[in-house]
């Protein structure tokens, strides 16, 4: 729920869209699923460690193990003679022993660890930080681009606002007249053209104030669906000189840059470029690679007349039976149809892309930055001609509201100056509106944060 307040101005409708809009927590989420994404980029360069145990059931043949075939038929043939106390027949019991079973158990742990891959290494731990801090700049990005739109929500709200209650303010004054014109007309006193005038002038009135409201109400409730308010949720809104934070504004001390964040965010797509080519350049020549393994694997003949092991699963894990192995190995991939090296060449090339868009990017900021001081100063100066005009219709306005009651205008011409009136209103609103917006895009062109 949002808090109450009794107005709300833009940097309290910027407070409540921090501290409950939808959009804000999938940006945060979105930044932590980036850098999970960054760390299963990093884990090629981490030790891989794997971990196998298991047992089965084996009926193994003997047929196909040439020499220890031979072995265990000779070893037959002994237990055969021992146990007639004698001679075998030709065919002995040797047949007997032709296939073994049991129980199998095993366990294996393997080492993996790059130890030299031609620089690999480095530029996967620098890519990682160059993606964080990418995803950094990409998170407030976005977080700006959000606030920037519920400033515009927050605008369309205010204006549609105004515009009611100009509305308002002329159904009031138009009800005001109509009343008394009634009364002459009922007296006699009036004419009926000028009774069907008022009544016509109450109507369009009417017909404008439902129109400005239904406006407003559409407009808040967009702007609370942006703030991540409910439909039912209380909203009112600040209009006068009190509408916007100072710190939205452009002031001299803010002056201290000249890179905005989609540049630094191209700087660091150049340099993630520069880093891949290296990586996939890499991928050209050997891998030299530490591994590592410990095997236990025991085996329990069940076989009495063959043989009889006392092994049981618990021996896994007695280091008598452990075997160890260790060593240097060398991969490298002599072919593969080209993919390797079309893969550095794209890198290449990508790389190259990115430098020009730098470039260009850099120049287009010079050109963001002399229009957009322009433009700060051209909406100061427009900003000052509305609020004359704004001055100047609104005593216009209230002396014809006078003059209409005592007869001294005509109808026509009090809908040609209340026109008037509701004009400079709402342009000395869209000036506002448009000087904040020329402050904002100056200090986006200058690399300023905009919210802070």
């Amino acid at each position: 729920m949002a808090p109450v307040f009794s107005q709300h101005n833009l940097q309290e409708i910027l407070d409540i869209a921090l501290k409950n809009s939808e959009d804000l927590e999938i940006i945060d989420q979105s930044y932590e699923a980036g850098k999970q994404e960054i760390n299963t980029f990093k884990a090629s360069v981490y030790p891989q460690i794997h971990f196998s145990m298991g047992g089965a059931y084996i009926n193994n043949s003997l047929a196909g193990m040439g020499a220890f075939s031979k072995m265990f038929e000779m070893l037959g043939q002994v237990i055969a003679t021992n146990n007639t106390g004698g001679t075998t027949g030709s065919t002995g019991s040797s047949a007997s022993f032709n296939r073994y079973s049991g129980m199998e158990y095993s366990m294996v742990a393997a080492l993996q660890q790059p130890v030299f891959t031609f620089g690999r290494l480095g530029v996967v731990h620098r890519m990682a930080k160059t993606q964080t801090k990418l995803l950094g700049e990409q998170k407030e990005l976005r977080r700006e681009q959000f606030l920037v739109g519920v400033v515009q929500s927050y605008n369309s709200a205010v204006l549609a606002l105004v515009e009611k209650k100009v509305a308002d303010n002329t159904l009031q004054s138009a009800s005001k007249f109509y009343s008394t014109v009634e009364i002459d007309y009922q007296a006699g006193a009036a004419p009926k053209i000028t009774w069907l005038q008022a009544k016509s002038l109450l109507a369009q009135s009417s017909a404008s104030s439902k129109m400005a409201g239904a406006r407003y109400d559409v407009m808040v409730n967009n702007l609370k669906n942006t703030i991540g308010l409910e439909a039912q949720d209380s909203l009112s809104l600040v209009t006068g000189d009190d509408m916007y934070p100072e710190n939205l504004y452009y002031t001299q001390e803010t002056e201290n840059s000249a890179t905005t964040r989609l540049t630094l965010m191209k700087e660091m797509d150049l340099k993630l470029a520069v880093d891949m080519s290296k990586y996939e350049r890499s991928r050209l020549f050997p891998t030299i690679s530490l591994d590592g393994q410990l095997v236990n694997q025991l085996t329990a003949i069940s076989d009495p007349e063959l043989m009889k092991t006392d092994q049981k699963p618990y021996d896994l894990f007695n280091y008598d039976y452990f075997n160890y192995k260790i060593g240097l190995n060398l991969n490298w991939t002599l072919f593969d149809g080209f993919r390797t090296s079309s893969s550095y060449k794209r890198a290449w090339a990508l790389k190259k892309i990115e430098e020009r868009n730098l470039s260009k990017m850099k120049k287009q900021d010079a050109v963001r930055l002399t229009e957009a001081k322009k433009m700060v100063r051209a909406h100061k100066e427009v900003l000052e001609a509305a609020v004359i005009s704004k001055e100047a219709a609104g005593l216009a306005f209230e002396q014809a509201k006078t003059d209409l009651e005592g007869g001294a205008i005509s109808i026509s011409q009090y809908i040609d100056i209340e026109k008037q009136y509701k004009q400079s209103q709402l342009l000395y609103y869209q000036a506002k509106a448009s000087e904040l917006f020329a402050h904002i895009s100056l200090k986006l062109s200058m690399g300023q944060a905009v919210f802070k």
